[in-house]
C-alpha cells in the first residue's frame, strides 16, 4: 500500500509516489532542500566528493573524517542532509533504486533519469501512436 501525503510542510520532505507526481516532486523537494539551507542545493547540482589526501606513497586517497577542516566538515554535513531529505521523500521503489548511493547529486541523478526518461519514451510513444492514428 502506497503513502500519500498531502500539502506540504517546512520540516517534512515532499513525497514522490511512482512516476506520476515526479515534476511536481521535483520542484518541491528542490524548494525544501534549499529552505533546509539554500547553499547545499549546490551539493544537488555539482556533487560532493570526499576530500582526498596524498599519502606517503604519493597516491591520492580518502581523507578520514577526523582530519577534515571545518569546510570540509560543512560540505559533508550538507551532503549528509540533503541525501536524508531525498531518502526521506521517496516512496520504498524509489529508495531500492537510490539506497546505495553515497552522494546526493549521484541520487538526484538517477531519480532524474529514470523519470524524465520515462516521460519523453511515454511522449514518443504517443506522437508515433497519434501519427498512425492519423494515416
Amino acid at each position: 500500500m502506497e503513502t500519500m501525503r498531502e500539502g506540504s510542510s517546512i520540516t517534512q520532505a515532499p513525497l514522490l509516489v511512482g512516476s506520476s507526481n515526479y515534476a511536481h516532486w521535483k520542484s518541491q523537494m528542490r524548494a525544501f532542500i534549499m529552505s533546509v539551507d539554500s547553499s547545499i542545493w549546490e551539493e544537488v547540482e555539482e556533487g560532493w566528493r570526499n576530500p582526498k589526501v596524498i599519502g606517503a606513497d604519493e597516491l591520492a586517497k580518502p581523507k578520514e573524517k577526523n582530519q577534515y577542516n571545518s569546510k570540509e566538515k560543512k560540505e559533508a554535513q550538507a551532503n549528509s542532509k540533503t541525501i536524508y531529505a531525498i531518502f526521506s521523500g521517496v516512496d520504498m521503489e524509489q529508495l531500492k533504486m537510490i539506497s546505495t548511493c553515497k552522494t546526493t547529486k549521484e541520487a538526484w541523478t538517477i531519480l532524474q533519469n529514470q523519470h524524465e526518461r520515462n516521460t519523453v519514451v511515454r511522449m514518443s510513444k504517443l506522437q508515433i501512436l497519434t501519427t498512425k492514428l492519423k494515416i
